[in-house]
């Protein structure tokens, strides 16, 4: 959880200690077996994680050029999660019971939708962004919702919730991502008030001492 500017930014959803791992199963439906990426724990049971966090910014950025392999798939959503429904399925589990898992091809119709819609944000026409501004409306309320109290609450339910929350927050705000000239991580650079930063070009101090090390190399040479 987040509090800023009293906003609470919560997750719905935790990342499991025990990671995901793909298994051969089949769906509710009954369709034919195939590989799904789950948790392994049966719907409603608690499940032991930790909650993602709200601190870096550029998730949704990871996401759109995310290489969709079963074994790339595997490592995001052991760190920031699975696709949650409706992107993920019901199916059945190894012991039996009931829980959810997701396929290879919805990680990849869902990476490829996110690209398209960065793209069309960031280089296409008026008329573009404004049939993709429909596609985000459409996902964030699938996967988001607003609570309105003592303060504003903004729940994200999977990590669809969070990449999508993400695009709207930086399509709408005064932020600017930048590639680490060093580690060549995305970053976000705050574009007016305090802390005005868009002349970064460092993710960190770790890549900006190695920055300055790389330079007195250079020169000693």
């Amino acid at each position: 959880m987040r509090v800023t500017d009293k906003i609470i930014y919560r997750a719905k959803y935790v990342v499991p200690e025990a990671g995901h791992e793909w298994i051969e199963t089949e769906n509710l439906r009954g369709s034919d077996a195939t590989l799904f990426l789950t948790n392994n724990s049966p719907v409603g049971s608690d499940l032991i994680g930790r909650v993602p966090s709200f601190n870096n910014q550029t998730i949704f950025r990871e996401f759109s050029e995310l290489d969709p392999t079963h074994k790339a798939v595997k490592r995001f959503a052991d760190t920031w999660g699975n696709l949650g429904p409706p992107a993920s399925e019901a199916i059945k589990l190894p012991d039996g019971g009931i829980g959810h898992g997701s396929i290879l091809e919805n990680w990849k119709l869902q990476i490829d939708g996110m690209k398209k819609t960065i793209d069309a944000f960031e280089n296409g026409s008026d008329e573009l962004r404004a049939n993709f501004k429909a596609v985000l409306n459409e996902h964030l309320k699938q996967y988001v919702s607003v609570h309105y109290g003592e303060h504003m609450e903004i729940i994200v339910n999977g990590v669809m919730g969070l990449v999508w929350f993400q695009f709207a927050r930086w399509r709408d705000g005064e932020f600017l991502h930048r590639r680490c000239e060093i580690c060549r991580s995305w970053f976000e650079v705050k574009t007016t008030g305090k802390g005005n930063s868009q002349h970064k070009r460092y993710c960190s101090g770790k890549c900006r001492m190695a920055a300055s090390r790389l330079r007195n190399k250079e020169k000693n040479q």
